[in-house]
């Protein structure tokens, strides 16, 4: 079975797991509209990457123009990964850390 505060420590972490994790699936689903439309509806696909840059927010919009400072921007689809996936990933970590907080994980304290 395990001890109670193992089976605690399991549900404080999947909290944060599960918020993560369907962050980081509705970014994978938003990560393939603008290729999908690349691929098979190339008239249509100016404003594709939107999503993307939205699902990124706040951190993709400051990498944007930090980037926009100092070159112009080059097209492509790398170049709007390159500028997204850290935010993607910054707000995944976010949203872990705040279900892990707001299921009531307590840090280690130091003994």
């Amino acid at each position: 079975m395990g001890r109670p505060h193992e089976r605690n420590r399991r549900a404080t972490f999947g909290v944060g797991l599960t918020l993560a994790g369907i962050y980081l699936g509705l970014a994978a689903l938003t990560a393939a509209y603008p290729i999908y439309m690349l691929a098979y509806d190339r008239v249509h696909s100016e404003l594709s990457g939107v999503p993307v840059i939205v699902v990124g927010m706040p951190w993709s919009l400051l990498v944007i123009e930090s980037v926009a400072l100092v070159r112009p921007p080059s097209g492509g689809l790398f170049a709007l990964f390159a500028m997204t996936v850290p935010g993607v990933l910054l707000n995944a970590w976010l949203l872990y850390l705040l279900g892990r907080k707001a299921s009531g994980h307590k840090d280690r304290e130091p003994q």
